[in-house]
Parts: structure tokens; C-alpha cells; sequence
């Protein structure tokens, strides 16, 4: 089981139990897409979400600007792999 890097604790599992299935199902959509898509897509994200996005160590906010973690890359990636959705 693989923890996040920064500074909270994070699992991919407890992160996956954070999460809404809407959530699951918007970061399994854009599992597929090129990394440009993603982070255009990561603003469209409800706020809510976004923001427990932040908490998890998914996601990082530079002003209006948002990018996925190294850790939101592997949640992406388990989303694909346990087909979830």
C-alpha cells in the first residue's frame, strides 16, 4: 500500500474511501486523457471537491492554476486498474 509523499499521511485506499463516487467517476474519465486535459478539466471540478482533493495531497493550487500530485497520478491509476467508477 503506498503513502503519500507530503506531509499528511494518506494512503491510495483511504484517499479512494474519502472520495465521493462522483469524484471516482470524474478521475476515472480522466484516466485516459493527456496530462494538458487533465489539468484543464481539474478547475471544472465543483469546488468542494477540488478543495478535499487539496486535503488528500492530490492536487496542489497555485492562484487559479491546479495540478495533480505525483500522489493524485497513483489514486488516478488505481481508480483505472481496480475499475472502479
Amino acid at each position: 500500500m503506498s503513502t503519500n509523499d507530503d506531509e499528511n499521511e494518506f494512503t491510495v485506499d483511504r484517499a479512494l474511501e474519502c472520495m465521493t463516487p462522483d469524484n471516482i467517476g470524474r478521475l476515472r474519465r480522466l484516466s485516459s486523457a493527456p496530462p494538458n486535459i487533465v489539468k484543464a478539466a481539474l478547475p471544472l471540478i465543483p469546488l468542494g471537491s477540488r478543495i478535499g482533493m487539496e486535503v488528500l495531497g492530490m492536487v496542489t493550487r497555485d492562484d487559479d492554476e491546479y495540478d495533480l500530485t505525483p500522489f493524485g497520478l497513483e489514486v488516478i491509476q488505481a481508480i483505472k486498474e481496480r475499475n472502479l467508477s
